[in-house]
């Protein structure tokens, strides 16, 4: 037996309307985009389709991978006078979830925080270098008084490319060197500070919080939280921060502005290496007060293209 169905609408009032029906779905918004010239539309006789098949689509949907560009970042009307917002990390609009893409900037960051990887005794090391330099990785056997505590552990896949002083490893050089045996990161101490370049062994791989930030910028090498700002644009206000900006200390610590958590921009979202909880790229919150009491700039970066 064949089945036919009728759904009566206005015309053209089925926009953004979705019907599932025994596995055939009439989809009439985005891709497919279906146009009815009158009050009937017409559904053909349902196709069968398995459980498995229904759900593995439904899959691959969600797990397709796709990178975006500034190019099709979209917010204000097409030739047709219809307004768009793509949701790229841009779109922050009151009372709305915010956007989850971004392009070119955020995009890299986001690789870092997402990156998964599988470190071993190998990559453990707590002493002295070739050059007498100081590693000590942030494993989980990793714990100092006063210190984060380390997080990975040999064997586990774990994901964030780790915090290493001095570091400025792309995700393909971090896995080489993990596969090589060298040291998964390198934390940060007082004596590093005092030492700086001095104090960045070579046979450690990870980024630390400035090389973040200039690979996210694309920079040719680490410019350091002392270097940052002879490269930007000190913002007017905090108001005026948008997804790519960075909130500074000279000398001290550098973050990545990712986004207003609230519509009085009292708590941002960002990205960061090298802070509480975890010795890896990881992208969390905090207060506007807190950094602004830790005197935290807000620059943008000269070289920055804006969508």
């Amino acid at each position: 037996m064949r089945w036919r169905f009728f759904l009566k609408f206005p015309a053209g009032k089925l926009t953004g309307f979705g019907l599932l029906l025994t596995g055939f779905s009439l989809m009439t918004a985005g891709c497919g985009t279906a146009r009815h010239g009158g009050p009937e539309a017409v559904l053909p006789a349902p196709s069968r389709v398995t459980r498995s098949e229904v759900m593995e689509t439904a899959r691959r949907y969600a797990s397709h991978k796709w990178r975006g560009t500034a190019a099709n970042v979209r917010h204000g009307t097409d030739s047709a006078g219809i307004r768009i917002d793509t949701p790229d990390v841009t779109f922050q609009r009151t009372g709305a979830m915010p956007g989850f893409w971004a392009p070119e900037v955020m995009e890299t960051a986001r690789r870092y925080a997402s990156h998964k990887w599988r470190g071993t005794a190998a990559n453990v090391r707590h002493g002295t270098d070739s050059a007498g330099i100081r590693i000590d990785t942030p494993d989980v056997t990793f714990q100092r008084t006063g210190a984060m505590p380390g997080f990975w552990a040999p064997g586990v896949e774990t994901f964030g490319i780790p915090y290493q002083w001095g570091g400025f490893c792309t995700p393909e050089e971090f896995d080489r060197g993990i596969a090589r045996g060298l040291a998964a990161g390198d934390v940060y101490t007082g004596e590093k500070r005092r030492l700086l370049d001095d104090a960045v062994s070579r046979e450690a791989v990870g980024i630390d919080c400035s090389g973040y930030v200039s690979r996210c910028w694309k920079l040719p090498r680490s410019f350091s939280t002392r270097e940052l700002a002879s490269l930007c644009d000190p913002l007017p206000s905090w108001e005026d921060l948008r997804p790519g900006d960075v909130l500074n200390t000279w000398n001290s610590h550098v973050i990545l502005f990712s986004g207003w958590m609230d519509a009085e921009h009292r708590q941002l979202s960002f990205y960061e290496t090298g802070g509480p909880p975890d010795w890896k790229v990881i992208r969390h919150r905090i207060s506007r007060a807190y950094l602004e009491k830790k005197r935290y700039r807000p620059l943008r970066y000269r070289g920055i293209r804006e969508s």
